[in-house]
């Protein structure tokens, strides 16, 4: 049971490390709590009928997940909580002043990742604060989904519920992909494994209205575009950091100048990409650490997506996946980078 795991790794951690379990227990105790069975919300009289509408679409989503995806969905989406907020949890992200490798954090469930996650917006602000006064580069970062990975029942949150329709559809495939298969310390590989069923479920469930798919494609596509444009730059930072010639001030200097660049250069490619002012907001006081957050989420997704065609079945897709998962991570990288 996850409780006995989770209290067990508090009497092995220090003070700052037991407050912090305590506050993701609080957070999870509190969605419980608040939570309401959709099967109820969707016969009561008085529930907002948009609501109804979506819950009827995920309980619809969750059956063809089931039957054509071979997901585990059955006890996940059963209860939506309001939370009155636009994001479930903020994410603490930090990384040195020069370089772009992010801190890693490592739990009990989750593995090793790049980020320390608060359901408090003011424990995530202390925890940067913490950071920032040790040199880091730091950035906060609000999450409007995740996954518990099978751990608990995940609800259903107003803070994505209520996105597009093609948008939802994916992200219930998706959230779902990371309960069927998840492997330790690979980010890259986990998200790109989701992306691909989030694919493979949006073209199958919409079938001949093509359209949506293409369009919830054509989304994924123009994020990962993006990344690809941020990413291009990271060669030009850690030729600066690296530089021994350089002093403290003239690295912080071409540090500013380069960041500076990344935001130009977006303003002169973003109508042609079809960004528009999607990411202006974000790609403002850019530090490594905001920078670390750009990963290559799709990056795998083509030659997964081959390797499900030549399986010809999801089910030997599945079982091709999980011989990969056993993989270490570089055996993966290199075999996946070279079917791509």
């Amino acid at each position: 049971m996850p409780w006995i795991a989770i209290l067990f790794s508090l009497f092995l951690t220090g003070c700052e490390q037991f407050s912090y379990y305590s506050q993701a227990i609080d957070g999870q105790i509190n969605l419980w709590k608040n939570r309401e069975s959709v099967e109820s919300l969707i016969k009561q009289k008085q529930t907002p009928e948009q609501l109804k509408e979506r819950l009827l679409l995920v309980q619809r989503l969750k059956s063809f997940a089931k039957k054509e995806l071979l997901l585990p969905a059955s006890d996940s989406f059963s209860h939506y909580v309001d939370l009155q907020q636009p994001y479930v949890v903020w994410n603490v992200f930090a990384a040195p002043e020069f370089s772009l490798t992010p801190l890693t954090w490592c739990f009990p469930i989750a593995g090793c990742v790049g980020y320390r996650g608060y359901f408090d917006k003011e424990d995530a602000i202390e925890k940067a604060k913490e950071l920032k006064s040790e040199g880091l580069d730091v950035y906060v970062g609000g999450v409007r989904a995740y996954s518990t990975l099978g751990w608990f029942n995940d609800p259903l949150m107003n803070t994505f519920l209520f996105d597009k329709e093609n948008s939802l559809v994916g992200l219930i495939f998706h959230e779902l992909a990371h309960k069927k298969i998840y492997v330790q310390n690979d980010t890259t590989f986990n998200e790109s494994f989701a992306s691909t069923v989030e694919l493979i479920g949006l073209l199958k469930w919409y079938g001949q209205d093509g359209q949506n798919a293409e369009n919830r494609l054509a989304d994924m596509q123009k994020s990962q575009a993006f990344n690809d444009f941020v990413l291009s730059y990271f060669s030009m930072l850690s030729q600066i950091y690296q530089d021994k010639n350089l002093s403290t001030d003239e690295k912080r200097q071409k540090k500013q100048a380069a960041l500076a660049k990344i935001l130009a250069d977006y303003h002169v490619n973003k109508s042609s990409e079809g960004w528009g002012n999607q990411y202006q907001l974000w790609l403002t006081n850019l530090n490594n650490a905001k920078l670390s957050t750009v990963g290559s989420y799709f990056q795998y997704s083509q030659a997964l997506f081959a390797l499900y065609k030549t399986s010809g079945e999801i089910a030997a897709f599945y079982k091709t996946v999980e011989n990969l998962s056993e993989m270490t991570v570089d055996e993966r990288k290199a075999f996946l980078l070279k079917e791509g």
